[in-house]
Parts: structure tokens; sequence; C-alpha cells
């Protein structure tokens, strides 16, 4: 709640006072300070409150709303993420230390203490002789029925002309669209004309998310690898059975097999759309699917000696990509190449160390990425840079965590923007330079810091999206109202979407009045 004042009308608000006979309570959602009604023997700051000519009942009334809308009883008060209406009890009395400036008190309350509607008040210091008094109204039951007219009727009466506009916000998954518009149909929480352009924002726990779930496997295997390279460690933990060299043998003849039909990549797409299942893997892709599950750098030097041996006696099956520049890759290109018999049973050794394994798992991963990418953008090779042939795993890592951000990112605006929309965006993710160090962040998550999070936005006309705006509820939906004559005043109605058990669209409204006052006698 402190956030939305200070959103909307830049007060800056300490505290919520309420009884201190309220049952203790904590809103986890927003770092809100709660306090209870403090006792003092100290009455002089009473004159805090006396320099205004109305007396309480009229300041925290200054609309005649509560006249005309008549609300039945409730027994039971919705959850709000701005704040919790049913662990507050109101003051009873005016509080020993009076009102204090840049505070807000609980004057009436739900919560089984009465029918009244909950509300808060408080006030905020404007000059030496004027401040600005707000009061919060909490409507657990609005009327969404009403018109637009009848709703400025109601709160802007003794108005002769005052502008008005509106906010409304609506939830995709992995994303939010937020729009600001002047024109409204004749009633609430109605969505804003196909026109008018809005701010769509994705915001993704990138190694923590649904949206790869295979990558994000082997994102996985390979930290772990990696973290042992870094510490010069022969062995690592994997979640796996290990694999044994006899039962690797056994497998070698299928592992390299061609079929006439297109080999069943590892990515799993979950459904989203536009996602190929299918693409061919060379044979160090192949290899990283077999031996990925290793947990030590001897069993590991073992498993590809003896691939490298079968495929270098059936050189039929050796498929390697040419963006495949890998040192394994480029060993056997080499060993192919090379003139005369190739003598496997000589004594010279295959020096590979666990550099390799990382290799080939960090590039069967940008080729998935890279495979997801196409669907869209088939030029997007071209943006990837060619310095990968480059052996150095620091910056395979920092391209891998680029093009994976970016497949994450074309996956999450597909469903809701027309391609169009969706292929500059991804253009533009893949031209822009990552943060510096971003790839290590997320290959080294610090708990304490929590997952890493990875956000773009963008503007677009409300035509460019897929989905209609009528068929999704408003997570908040914005009413705002301001006025200069005779006095200064700010309304602002925020219709906030609760859930419910029953999955019907329900919503609370935080009626939000602020109004500035004439306070001569004010102490400063």
């Amino acid at each position: 709640m402190l956030g939305l004042i200070e959103r909307e009308y830049g007060l800056r608000c300490e505290a919520i006072v309420f009884n201190e006979e309220s049952p203790p309570f904590k809103d986890g959602k927003e770092n809100v300070q709660y306090v209870c009604q403090r006792r003092s023997n100290d009455h002089s700051l009473h004159d805090n409150f006396s320099g205004n000519p109305l007396e309480l009942e009229e300041i925290v009334n200054l609309s005649l709303e509560s006249k005309l809308i008549v609300e039945p009883d409730r027994k039971q008060v919705p959850s709000s993420k701005f704040i919790d209406v049913s662990s507050m009890k109101p003051l009873k009395s005016i509080p020993a230390d009076a009102y204090l400036d840049s505070h807000m008190y609980c004057v009436s309350g739900l919560g089984g203490i009465s029918a009244d509607d909950y509300q808060l008040f408080g006030v905020f210091k404007l000059t030496s002789s004027s401040k600005r008094i707000l009061r919060i109204r909490v409507v657990t039951d609005p009327d969404l029925c009403t018109s637009i007219k009848e709703v400025q009727r109601v709160h802007m009466a003794m108005f002769s002309s005052f502008s008005t506009n509106f906010e409304a916000t609506y939830n995709f998954p992995f994303a939010s669209l937020s729009v600001q518009f002047d024109i409204s149909n004749e009633r609430l929480l109605c969505p804003p004309l196909s026109f008018v352009t809005g701010t769509l924002t994705s915001e993704i726990k990138l190694y923590d998310s649904c949206l790869l779930p295979s990558i994000l496997e082997d994102f996985k295997l390979l930290k772990s690898i990696f973290t042992a390279y870094e510490s010069d460690c022969s062995v690592w933990q994997t979640a796996e059975e290990p694999l044994t060299l006899e039962v690797f043998q056994s497998s070698l003849p299928l592992l390299f097999q061609v079929p006439d039909t297109q080999i069943c990549d590892t990515i799993s797409a979950g459904g989203i759309r536009s996602v190929p299942p299918f693409r061919h893997l060379d044979s160090t892709e192949r290899l990283w699917d077999a031996i990925k599950i290793v947990h030590s750098r001897q069993t590991f030097r073992g498993l590809l000696n003896c691939a490298t041996h079968y495929l270098l006696k059936h050189r039929e099956l050796l498929k390697l990509h040419r963006r495949n520049h890998t040192q394994l890759a480029t060993r056997l290109r080499t060993l192919l190449s090379s003139q005369g018999p190739i003598h496997l049973d000589s004594s010279s050794a295959f020096p590979y160390g666990i550099e390799y394994l990382l290799e080939i798992g960090l590039n069967k991963l940008t080729n998935d990425c890279i495979s997801v990418l196409e669907t869209a953008i088939p030029d997007c090779v071209s943006t990837v840079d060619d310095e990968a042939r480059v052996v150095e795993l620091h910056h395979r890592w920092a391209q891998l965590h680029h093009l994976y951000k970016a497949s994450c990112f074309f996956l999450t605006l597909s469903p809701c923007c027309s391609k169009q929309v969706v292929i500059r965006e991804v253009r533009a993710i893949l031209n822009a330079p990552d943060p510096k160090g971003e790839w290590r962040v997320g290959l080294f998550e610090d708990p304490s810091r929590g997952p890493l999070v990875v956000s773009h936005q963008l503007s677009l006309p409300l035509s460019e999206l897929l989905v209609p705006l009528s068929s999704i509820p408003p997570s908040l939906w914005i009413m705002r109202m301001d006025a200069t004559e005779p006095v200064r005043t700010s309304v602002r109605l925020v219709y906030e979407h609760v859930p419910t058990r029953d999955g019907v669209d329900r919503y609370i409204c935080h009626e939000m009045r602020l109004t500035d006052s004439y306070w001569p006698n004010s102490i400063h």
C-alpha cells in the first residue's frame, strides 16, 4: 500500500498505524511498516491536528460517495497484495501523540469488527500553511456494472471540470502488459482501444524456468563439470548412475547410426508453438548425449578414446557440422585428412582433457538454441559470433548464455505477439551485448542473491497482440480523476484482481482521495 501511495501521489508514508489490540501479522509481499497505536503522556502534539477548521469526520469524508453507495455487510475479506484488511482493527480514539505527518491511520475497518468500509487516513505536509489529506477506502465487493459517467458523478460531484485517464495491466505467461489511455468505453474494467500503444515486459528466471527443460537439464550437468574443471578436480557429482565402458561399447553401433528419418533431438518445447521437436545431430552431439552423465575425468577419457577408435574404423558414420569448432571435431578432421593408414593400435595416446567434454556439451546446447531461433529467423546463425573457433571456454559460455536468453525470450513473446514483432525484438536481443559478467552470474548463482532474472521491455500497438484483451481480466485497472478548482483533488480508483477458489473473477477497489487543505495553525 505504501508503494501504491508513492506511485500514484509521490508521497512518502512512513507507517500504517492501527489498534494495538489487532492480532500480530506480517505482510511478506512488500516492505511495509505497521505500528500499533502508541501510548504517550505527551499531549502537546495534539495541536498538530488543530489547525484545520473541519472536524475529523468531515476531513475523512471529503466526498459524497459513501452516502451514494450502499454496500452490504460482509464476513470474509479477500486477500489483497497491497494491504491485509483482515488483520487490522481501527483506532478507538485519537492517538495520544496526535496524527503525525506522513503516517496512515486505520480509522474504520472490516475483519469482523463492523460493516463499515475499511478506511485509512493520513496528513502530509504541503506548505507552511497547507497540508494534503489522503483518505483510502477499501471496497471489497465493488459494483463493476456502474458506468464510467456514474463513477465520475459520484466521486467528482463538486467539480465542474476535471480530467480522467486510465491504466490497465494484463498478465500473460512470463510477461505483463501495461497500457495507459485517455479514451475508455462506458464501463469499468473495459480494455483500451486497439490503436493504443502498450508496454510489454517479460521477466524470466533464466536458469530456473520451464521454457526449455532439456537444455536447462544439460546446463546443470555442465555447471557441475565446469566447477570441477576450474577447481582442477578429477571427479564430480551427477544424479545418474555411472556409465561403464562395457555398456558404452555395446551402444556404439546404434549411437552413430544415421537412419533415413530425422534424428529426434532432446529439445522439449512443452507445447509452446513454433518450436521444432526434431533436428539432425552430428557425431559429437550424439556423443555428448551418451556420455554427459560421466562423473570422472578418467572415465571420460576411456569413453572418448573408445568412441574415437570406433569412428575412425567406420568413417562413413562420422558426421560433423560446419559450425562444429570443438577440439574433438578439429582432431577428428585432422586424423581423417591425414595421408596413409591410421594406426589405432600405436602407442600414441589421445590426450583428451575435461575441456573436451565441456566443449562438446556447449556446442550441443548452442546448436539447440540456434535451432529454436531459426524457426523465426533463418539467418540467425550470421549473428552468432564466429570467434567460437577460438578454443576459449569462457567465450563459449558467454555465447551460449546469450543464445539461450534470446531463445527464452523468443518463446515468451511468441504466444502473445505477432510474428513481425517477435522477429524484430529477438533480432534486437541478439544484436545487443549482454551486461558484463552476466553469464557468470547465471553459472555461479548465489543462493543469497536469488536466481538470475532477465527482463526485456518493448512498446507495441495493441493490434499486434495475438490474444484480444477483452478475453483477459485485467490484474490491475486504475481510473484517475484530477481537478484543480475549487480545491485541488486527485482521485484514484484502483481495481485489483484477487484470486478465488471457485475461479470467478473478483476485484477489490482501493478508493484513494488526496485533497489539498488550508492548515493555518499547523506546527512544523
